[in-house]
């Protein structure tokens, strides 16, 4: 009575698992690989975000050295008018521009000259 070695049903079976356990394996790696790239893929947008913020942070510093420089030249100009203003009302003679003052109002107030006219 001899009893064959494996039964061709037991065959079968046995190259369904392994099959089933290749496929199991490929399955895993496949798991793996995604992981991999996932994890590239994270690392890659971090390194992105870190050039974004650099690039980010040095555009901030220059328009914020270009705007102190603005606003420096700016002041400076308004100094320098308030200075030439100055010089011109300490070189006018103050009677002139108490003159011209009041005539301008007097002019201003009534529409008319501020001499009159001796139509009276």
């Amino acid at each position: 009575m001899d009893r064959p070695a494996h039964p061709p049903r037991d065959l079968a079976v046995a190259a369904a698992i392994d099959r089933v356990l290749a496929a199991e394996r490929e399955g895993e790696a496949a798991i793996a690989d995604a992981a991999r790239q996932a994890a590239e893929c994270v690392e890659q947008a971090r390194a992105f975000r870190r050039h974004l913020l650099d690039r980010s942070q040095a555009r901030i510093t220059a328009l914020h050295a270009r705007a102190v420089s603005v606003l420096e030249d700016e002041a400076a100009r308004t100094h320098r008018r308030i200075l030439r203003i100055r010089r011109q009302q300490a070189a006018s003679s103050p009677p002139d521009c108490i003159d011209s003052a009041i005539a301008a109002l007097a002019l201003q107030l009534t529409g008319t000259d501020s001499q009159g006219s001796d139509d009276d």
